[in-house]
């Protein structure tokens, strides 16, 4: 079955961090981050610490967009875009939900 989760904030990472292993093991996981909150550098040292593999996906929300209507327009866009594009129809999407990136998930 094919997972997808959606992913692009901090908190969520570290929230989702032993779910994304499991699904990983079990399922067919494609992890989305959407880079609401985005940093090369910083990204790379979370990831490491938390020991979750590299996003198969990462978006650019949080450089191509200054404010929350930019995020969820450039978002609602891209997401859609993205699952179209690499015809990903995945039986369930995941996502926690009290940010632009889950609002768009829903």
């Amino acid at each position: 079955m094919k997972i997808v989760t959606v992913t692009g904030i901090r908190p969520d990472f570290i929230r989702m961090s032993k779910v994304f292993e499991k699904l990983d093991q079990n399922f067919e996981h494609i992890m989305i981050h959407t880079g609401q909150h985005y940093d090369d550098e910083l990204s790379k040292i979370f990831f490491n610490q938390l020991k979750i593999r590299k996003p198969d996906f990462t978006l650019a929300t949080g450089k191509n967009s200054s404010n929350h209507f930019e995020q969820l327009s450039y978002l609602s866009k891209e997401l859609i875009y993205l699952l179209k594009r690499k015809k990903i129809e995945p039986k369930i999407i995941l996502f926690l939900g009290d940010s632009n990136s889950a609002l768009v998930s829903a």
